[in-house]
């Protein structure tokens, strides 16, 4: 199938991977709360991402083993880390996913990521990365730039995507207009054809 094919070519360019998370962070409460299958939120967000664009051609699976991806690096930068004492990481996706799994990151040991999505918190009698608070506090002025950035890049998704729906919208509507004008211009050409027809019959 040609979307099988696009799917399994498909290479995640940095604005894709901004717009899986922003997506899989709209949904994260229904993944850690919901009775929902993960696979079938996989495949809304999926779905999701070629509304946006037709050129993000992925499946709910595809996108799930991204983020599975994405949460290992994360947690092996988190490693580095704590060992190195270093709060600053030049990864372009770390202030973003910092903001959706930081809070979990410093609550427990890193782990293998679960295809599904996030794993439910679990209670925690020592908190694994303090050391690491500490850079972090001193970098906090840097790391709100970043995220303010980000803030604004997720914004820009969000107006696109409105930008998108709204065009379909408008594209929907046009080409009812268009049936519609269709339509009464072959019932005019038609009443003509009988006119024409009748004053020829009562010659």
């Amino acid at each position: 199938m040609i979307f099988s094919d696009a799917a399994k070519n498909f290479m995640w360019p940095d604005n894709a991977v901004y717009l899986l998370l922003e997506l899989y962070k709209e949904k994260e409460e229904m993944f850690n709360t919901s009775f929902k299958k993960h696979n079938i939120l996989w495949k809304e967000i999926a779905a999701s991402m070629m509304e946006t664009s037709n050129t993000y051609n992925v499946t709910g699976q595809q996108c799930s083993n991204k983020l599975s991806g994405l949460k290992r690096t994360y947690r092996n930068i988190i490693d580095q880390n704590k060992k190195s004492g270093n709060g600053r990481n030049s990864w372009e996706f770390y202030s973003i996913m910092d903001s959706i799994f930081g809070k979990k990151a410093s609550t427990k040991p890193p782990v293998e990521a679960s295809s599904d999505g996030p794993l439910p918190p679990t209670p925690s009698t020592s908190n694994i990365y303090t050391s690491t608070s500490t850079p972090e506090v001193q970098n906090s002025t840097r790391k709100r730039k970043v995220e303010s950035i980000l803030e604004n890049f997720i914004v820009n998704i969000r107006e696109e995507r409105e930008i998108v729906k709204k065009r379909i919208e408008n594209n929907e509507i046009r080409q009812q207009s268009r049936e519609a004008k269709y339509d009464e211009e072959r019932r005019d050409r038609l009443k003509m054809h009988i006119t024409k027809k009748w004053k020829y019959l009562n010659l």
